[in-house]
C-alpha cells in the first residue's frame, strides 16, 4: 500500500481539476470559502499520464489551503508554460488568502512531520506529511513543486509537469463555438479570479464577454449596452455580491421591458444557497441558475439552452420523462406533481452519501436541495420553508443535534428526521432528544425512506381514489375493492397516534447481504500485509464487496454506479492520507471524524471490508485506544483489494 508508482494514461485535465474542486467544494463554502479553478485557454486539456495521482496531489495541496484559511478564497489555476507538437509542460498553483508561511521555515515544509510551528500543528493539525508525499509524485512526474508564502498574506504552493498530448479531441467544443459565437455575455462577479477565469473560459468559445464587479457598476454597463443598441443576450451573476445584489439587480432588468425581452438571466449560487436561486426562478426574475464551483461543460449547456428556450424546454421535457419514467408506476399524475412540489433539505456533507440520497428521492418522485453543514442549514430555514430535513448527524462546524437544538429554539417545527451510521437505541435517543422527529440509520433503504417520508409528509401526496384510477371511458372501481397500502393508512391517523407509534418504534433488521463484513476484534494485531492472528485477512470476494448491496441502493443503475464508483474511491484516497496525517499527530478527533464518514460511505458501496474496518477505527480513536496505524494499514489493503474487484467487475479504470 505503500509505493508510489505512475500509470501512463490518457487523461482529460478539464476532468481531473474540477472533479477536485466539487470533492473540496463543500468543506471550502462551509467555511464560507470562496474555490476556483481556472485552465487557461490555451492549456491542451487532453494528455497522457496519472489522473489519480495528479488528483491526489491537487487534493492534497487544495486541502490544505482550506485549512489553514479562515476568510477570502483559494483558486486552482492551471497555465501553459510551453508546449511542442507531442509535449506540453503545465504550472499547476493553488492560491489561498490563508495565514501564510514563515521564510524560515518554508524550506522544511516537503520533508514529511515538517509543519509551519508547533501552535499551527496543534491548532490546524496536519505534518506535512502530505507534502512530502505530493514532492515525491511531482519528482517522479519528471517536475518540480515549491511553495511562495509571505506571513499573514497567503500561500501559494505550485508544481510544474511535462504531460505528453493526447490524441483525443474534446467532442463538445466546436458546437459550443458554434452556438455561442459572437454572443454579448457581461460577468458580475465581485471576485476578481471568477470573473477573470470565466471571462478567459467563454471568450474562448467566441463571445463577446464584459465584466463587472458589482451591481451598480453592471446595472450602469447594461443601459449603456442597450443605448447603443449592443444589448447583452445573457447576463451571468454571483448570487453574493456586496451592495447592490443579485436580486436587486435582476429584478430592475426584468422590470425593464426591453432588457426582460433582449436579456436572459443566469445565477451563480453556492449548493447552500440553492433555495434562494429557486425561489428567484419561482419569482420571474432569473431564467436558471449553476452551482460553484462552475463546470466548463454544464456552463456550455446552461448557456445554449438558456438562449433557446424551446431547446431548454425540450430539455426540461425530456428531464421530466426520465424521471417519471423511474417513479413507480402505480403513482398517478397528481401524485407525481405533488411530490415534486414538495420542499425536502438534505443536510449531509459526504458527497457519495449525497447523490445516493438525492438518486433514492428522485425515484420517488421528490426533489431535495443540499446543505453541507448545519449553518447553511440554518440560513437555508431563514429564507425558505421545507416541508422536512433529512439531517445528518455528524456533519462538521455544526452537527445535526446542535443544529436541530437551534432550529426548535428559534421555534421552527419543520419535520427533521436523523440520518446517522451509528444505529444503537443510545442513539435514536440522542436524536429524539435534540428535538429530531424520526431516526433513519445508514446506510439508508430506499424502503425505509420511503415509509418515513409517507409517514411525515404524506398527507401533502393526494391519495388513490377509485376515481382516480379509473381509465377513461370505463367505471371506477368500487371504494370497497380499492385498498389503502399500509404508508397510506399510517397517513390517516390522527397526530396523537404518531406521537404514540413513535415512542417504541422498531429498528428494521439489515439485511443478510449487509452481515458479511469480516469479524476483526480491534484488540488483535493486524499485520501491515493485511494478516489477522497471523494468517491472511483477505476473505472470499464478498466480503470485501457486496454487489448486491451496491445494486439495491443505487437502484440497480449501471451509469449511477459506476459515477458513484469513482467519487467513491477519490473521496477516499482522500480520507485515508488525512487518516494518516492525523495518527502521526494524535489527532483523535479527526481520525474518528474521517473514520465515521468512510464508514457510512463504504455501506453504500458495498464495501463491506472498508466499511468494518473503519468502524473500528472510529471506535479506537473516540476511545483513545488501539493501535490506529495497523487499521490503516489494513484499510489501505481493503482500499486496493476493493479497487482492483470493481475494476474487474465492472470492467473499468478507477482514476
Amino acid at each position: 500500500a505503500g509505493s508510489l508508482e505512475l500509470e501512463n494514461i490518457d487523461l482529460d485535465l478539464v476532468a481531473v481539476v474540477e472533479s477536485v474542486a466539487e470533492l473540496m467544494a463543500s468543506q471550502a463554502q462551509a467555511k464560507g470559502l470562496e474555490l476556483t479553478s481556472w485552465i487557461h485557454a490555451d492549456v491542451p486539456t487532453q494528455l497522457r499520464g496519472d489522473p489519480t495521482r495528479l488528483r491526489q496531489i491537487l487534493t492534497n495541496l487544495v486541502g490544505n489551503a482550506i485549512k489553514f484559511t479562515q476568510r477570502g478564497s483559494i483558486t486552482l489555476e492551471v497555465a501553459l508554460i510551453s508546449e511542442t507538437l507531442q509535449r506540453a509542460t503545465l504550472h499547476l498553483a493553488i492560491i489561498d488568502t490563508g495565514i501564510g508561511i514563515p521564510l524560515k521555515t518554508q524550506r522544511s515544509l516537503f520533508r514529511a512531520f515538517s509543519q509551519g510551528d508547533v501552535s499551527t500543528t496543534r491548532q490546524y493539525g496536519g505534518t506535512g506529511l502530505g507534502l512530502a508525499i505530493c514532492k515525491r509524485l511531482v519528482e517522479l512526474m519528471q517536475g518540480q513543486i515549491g511553495v511562495h508564502s509571505e506571513e499573514g498574506q497567503g500561500s501559494t504552493f505550485w508544481f510544474q509537469i511535462p504531460l505528453v498530448k493526447s490524441e483525443q479531441t474534446p467532442s463538445d467544443r466546436e458546437e459550443t463555438q458554434q452556438e455561442l459565437q459572437g454572443v454579448r455575455i457581461l460577468v458580475v462577479d465581485d471576485h476578481a479570479i471568477n470573473r477573470q477565469a470565466i471571462a478567459d473560459l467563454v471568450g474562448s468559445w467566441g463571445m463577446e464577454v464584459e465584466t463587472a464587479t458589482d451591481g451598480v457598476t453592471a446595472w450602469m454597463q447594461i443601459q449603456v449596452a442597450a443605448a447603443a443598441d449592443q444589448p447583452f443576450s445573457i447576463l451571468l451573476v454571483d448570487l453574493e455580491m456586496p451592495g447592490l445584489g443579485a436580486d436587486q439587480l435582476l429584478k430592475r432588468v426584468h422590470q425593464e421591458a426591453q432588457l426582460r425581452e433582449s436579456c436572459r438571466n443566469v445565477l451563480m449560487v453556492p449548493l447552500a444557497k440553492q433555495g434562494r436561486a429557486r425561489d428567484l426562478v419561482n419569482s420571474g426574475h432569473i431564467d436558471t441558475y449553476l452551482f460553484k464551483p462552475l463546470r466548463v461543460a454544464r456552463l456550455a449547456r446552461t448557456l445554449i439552452t438558456t438562449l433557446k428556450p424551446d431547446q431548454a424546454d425540450l430539455i426540461d421535457w425530456v428531464e421530466t420523462q426520465e424521471l417519471t419514467s423511474v417513479i413507480a408506476s402505480d403513482q398517478q399524475p397528481a401524485q407525481i406533481t405533488a411530490r415534486a412540489q414538495v420542499r425536502i433539505l438534505l443536510a449531509e456533507d459526504n458527497p457519495v452519501n449525497q447523490k445516493v440520497a438525492i438518486k433514492q428521492l428522485e425515484s420517488m418522485g421528490y426533489r431535495a436541495e443540499v446543505a453541507t453543514n448545519g449553518y447553511e442549514v440554518l440560513e437555508a430555514l431563514d429564507h425558505s420553508n421545507y416541508d422536512l430535513v433529512l439531517m445528518d448527524c455528524q456533519m462538521p462546524i455544526l452537527d445535526g443535534y446542535e443544529t436541530t437544538r437551534m432550529l426548535r429554539k428559534r421555534g421552527k417545527t419543520t419535520t427533521v428526521v436523523a440520518l446517522t451510521a451509528n444505529a444503537m437505541k443510545e442513539d435514536r435517543d440522542r436524536c429524539l432528544k435534540a428535538g429530531m422527529d424520526d431516526f433513519l440509520p445508514k446506510p439508508v433503504r430506499k424502503e425505509e425512506l420511503r415509509e418515513t417520508l409517507d409517514k411525515w409528509i404524506g398527507h401533502l401526496i393526494p391519495l388513490v381514489t377509485s376515481e382516480s384510477i379509473a381509465l377513461e371511458g370505463e367505471e371506477p372501481l368500487p371504494a370497497a375493492e380499492l385498498e389503502l397500502s399500509e404508508t397510506e393508512d399510517r397517513v390517516l391517523l390522527p397526530e396523537e397516534d404518531w406521537v404514540l407509534l413513535e415512542l417504541e418504534p422498531e429498528i428494521p433488521e439489515q439485511p443478510d447481504s449487509f452481515d458479511t463484513t469480516p469479524e476483526i476484534s480491534i484488540s488483535d494485531p493486524i499485520s501491515k500485509n493485511g494478516s489477522h492472528n497471523g494468517q491472511r485477512m483477505d476473505p472470499p470476494d464478498k466480503a470485501v464487496l457486496d454487489l448486491e448491496a451496491l445494486h439495491l441502493f443505487s437502484g440497480d443503475d449501471p451509469e449511477f454506479e459506476q459515477e458513484l464508483l469513482q467519487d467513491f474511491f477519490r473521496q477516499t484516497r482522500y480520507q485515508l492520507d488525512l487518516i494518516s496525517e492525523a495518527i502521526l499527530t494524535s489527532d483523535h478527533g479527526t481520525v474518528a471524524r474521517q473514520a465515521h464518514q468512510l464508514k457510512g460511505a463504504s455501506g453504500y458501496m458495498g464495501a463491506v471490508a472498508l466499511q468494518a474496518l473503519s468502524a473500528h477505527l472510529e471506535e479506537n480513536a473516540r476511545n483513545q485506544a488501539g493501535n490506529h496505524q495497523l487499521l490503516l494499514d489494513a484499510l489501505e489493503t481493503a482500499y486496493d483489494q476493493t479497487k482492483t474487484l470493481v475494476e474487474s467487475e465492472f470492467a473499468v479504470k478507477i482514476v
